[in-house]
């Protein structure tokens, strides 16, 4: 058993795995990304191994949450190829059954530096959320900012905007 409000250090699957189930309201993590940012653990689990053990953590903090689960997940680019991970990971979890909510991403500005000769510079990390019961989150509140939205969906300036397209370069498959 684990005291509330504590600080613990450890594995996070032996931690969680001591935890009553639907003991904590949210879980929310920035996981070791592949071999990329490893939080000087000597990390190094990679590609369907990462997104493996990825799915045993999701599910033992689903275990344990009785709102929202949520990690921040990267994969990496090497010799010019995107592991896709977080994708393998959202389709893994999908395949498992695991309740999916439409992940938001970090918004974040790209490591200077970062981005190449066949990639953009990363300004965003995928946070892969979801929770075990159907439904709106307890803590959900669209009005936290003191008021209703602005506009609600489908309506207000989207309404009132034409529908424009632009291009400077056309595909044309045959």
């Amino acid at each position: 058993m684990i005291d509330r409000n504590t600080i613990i250090c450890g594995d996070c699957l032996d931690m969680m795995g001591q935890m009553e189930p639907d003991s904590v309201d949210l879980v929310f993590g920035s996981p070791p990304y592949e071999n990329v940012r490893s939080y000087g653990i000597d990390f190094n689990l990679q590609g369907q191994e990462w997104v493996d053990w990825m799915v045993e953590i999701v599910r033992a903090s689903l275990r344990i949450c009785k709102g929202l689960v949520a990690f921040v997940v990267e994969g990496r680019t090497c010799k010019y190829k995107y592991s896709m991970t977080p994708v393998l990971l959202m389709a893994d979890l999908h395949r498992a059954g695991v309740r999916l909510r439409k992940p938001p991403v970090f918004r974040r500005v790209g490591i200077p530096g970062s981005g190449g000769p066949d990639w953009l510079r990363n300004d965003y990390e995928f946070i892969v959320c979801c929770q075990r019961s159907p439904g709106r989150l307890p803590y959900s509140d669209n009005t936290a900012m003191g008021h209703e939205p602005k506009w609600t969906p489908g309506g207000g300036i989207w309404a009132h905007r034409p529908l424009t397209f632009t291009a400077d370069i056309w595909l044309c498959w045959r």
